[in-house]
């Protein structure tokens, strides 16, 4: 067992950030500073590839930062080749039904809880062994799944989602939510609260950790108070905008 997961089983906090732009290994040692658990490389929504993914995974080999791969969709192509890259693990987006949850493991996990091909590139994981049989075992168990839950579908099934085995977290991704509800960006809206709660209290009572990827400091502090643990604040393109105009400001009123 690693400290990530150790973390996760206990329901500890841990600290996450996403990368979409900028995706270079030089970020690694600066988020380690800085004291963030793990990254998310986001694949959904921007160029990311799959050689950025191994580049990122080179540079965390030796460290306690999980590269963690929001893939391109739900398909096996897509979530195995990942592994395959180094990634830590995967933040898979839009499951709505226990059906697409087992998909996620099918593809995620090698036999005899999934149906992953063998890759045969276990130099570019933190759990590298000499036996292909203690690889697999490795693999199978440190390997980190948050699926998100993105719709109001997804929230009323959260309960049959949750009886699949070998999900590690589950991770609301707000703006797709409340588009789906019709009111983006509306994160007081009740209907959004009522059912991120129904999610958030179906994963505690089955001790999965939730977390809910915001861009609002307030907004993650109040669900961090009633026992969210899983903490991913923005993404580094979008902090990056936000303190340069900061500083232009700041420089223009001197």
């Amino acid at each position: 067992m690693n400290d990530f997961k150790e973390k996760l089983e206990q329901n500890k906090k841990i600290y996450g950030i996403m990368i979409k732009d900028f995706i270079n290994s030089a970020i690694v040692p600066l988020l380690i500073e800085s004291g963030y658990d793990f990254i998310v490389l986001d694949c959904e929504h921007s160029g990311g590839t799959f050689s950025d993914i191994q580049n990122l995974a080179i540079a965390a080999k030796n460290t306690n930062l999980q590269i963690i791969v929001r893939p391109a969709s739900l398909s096996y192509e897509h979530i195995a080749r990942t592994l395959d890259m180094g990634a830590d693990g995967l933040m898979i987006p839009h499951i709505d039904t226990k059906k697409e949850a087992e998909k996620v493991i099918e593809y995620a996990k090698y036999p005899p809880l999934g149906k992953r091909g063998y890759g045969m590139r276990r130099y570019l994981s933190k759990f590298d062994s000499n036996s292909s049989a203690d690889y697999k075992k490795k693999a199978n168990s440190l390997t980190t799944i948050f699926i998100q839950i993105e719709s109001e579908l997804g929230a009323n099934n959260i309960e049959n989602i949750l009886d699949v085995e070998a999900i590690d977290g589950l991770i609301i991704g707000p703006a797709d939510f409340t588009l789906d509800l019709g009111c983006i960006g509306e994160y007081n809206n009740e209907r959004f609260v009522s059912l991120a709660e129904r999610v958030w209290k179906t994963a505690n009572n089955k001790s999965v950790s939730f977390g809910i990827h915001f861009s609002d400091l307030n907004q993650i502090k109040k669900w961090s108070e009633k026992g969210m643990n899983i903490l991913m604040y923005s993404s580094i393109s979008n902090i990056l905008s936000d303190e340069t105009k900061d500083l232009v400001q700041k420089m223009k009123c001197n």
